[in-house]
C-alpha cells in the first residue's frame, strides 16, 4: 500500500483518481478481512492463502499493465479483499501450523519477522524505481516471491487435534 501512492502519481494519476483508488482498495480490505475470517472457519486456510495470493498477483499484474482507470476501480474493489485476508490467513496457518500452545511466541516471531521483510520490500521497490525509472521489474519481482510462498505455504502441514491440544488452564 505505501508504494501505491507514488505509484499511480508517476502512472500520471490525478490526486483525486489516486484517493479513489486507494479508497477502493482499503474497502474491499475491510470486507476481506471478514471475509477470510469467516472462510476459514470452513475452509483449509492453505486454500484461502493460494485465494489471497491469486488476488496479490491479479493487483501486481494490474499495475503493470497499467488499464485504463476504471478498470483499475473495479479491479482494486476485487483485489482489495485479497490485501484484507492477509492478516486473518495467516494467523490461521500459524495456529493450524504451531497449536494454541506456541500461538503468542510464534505470532510474536512472525510478526518482527514480516515488519523486516516489509521494510525490505519497501526499500526494494524504492531502489528498483530509482535504477530503472519504472515500477514494472519490482512488481515482476513481487509476483515471483508470491508465487514461491504460495507453493511454501502449500507444503505446510496442520498439526493434528492431539498434537495442537493445550493441557487444561490451572487457576
Amino acid at each position: 500500500m505505501i508504494s501505491i501512492a507514488p505509484y499511480l502519481a508517476d502512472a500520471g494519476l490525478s490526486l483525486q483518481q489516486a484517493g479513489f483508488m486507494i479508497s477502493a482498495l482499503t474497502g474491499s480490505a475491510i470486507l476481506g478481512k471478514i471475509v477470510v475470517g469467516y472462510l476459514g472457519e470452513h475452509t483449509d486456510p492453505r486454500r484461502l492463502f493460494v485465494l489471497v495470493a491469486a488476488l496479490h498477483i491479479v493487483l501486481l499484474a494490474m499495475l503493470i499493465v497499467q488499464p485504463a482507470f476504471p478498470v483499475m476501480i473495479g479491479l482494486s474493489f476485487v483485489v482489495g479483499l485479497g490485501m484484507g485476508g492477509v492478516l486473518p490467513v495467516k494467523q490461521m496457518l500459524l495456529a493450524a501450523s504451531f497449536g494454541s500452545r506456541s500461538y503468542g511466541s510464534v505470532l510474536g516471531l512472525s510478526t518482527v519477522l514480516l515488519q523486516g521483510l516489509m521494510a525490505v520490500a519497501l526499500h526494494f521497490i524504492g531502489v528498483i524505481r530509482d535504477k530503472t525509472g519504472s515500477y514494472d521489474a519490482g512488481f515482476m519481482t513481487f509476483v515471483g516471491v508470491v508465487a514461491l510462498s504460495t507453493l511454501l505455504i502449500w507444503l505446510v502441514r496442520a498439526r493434528s487435534d492431539a498434537q495442537a491440544s493445550v493441557a487444561p488452564a490451572t487457576v
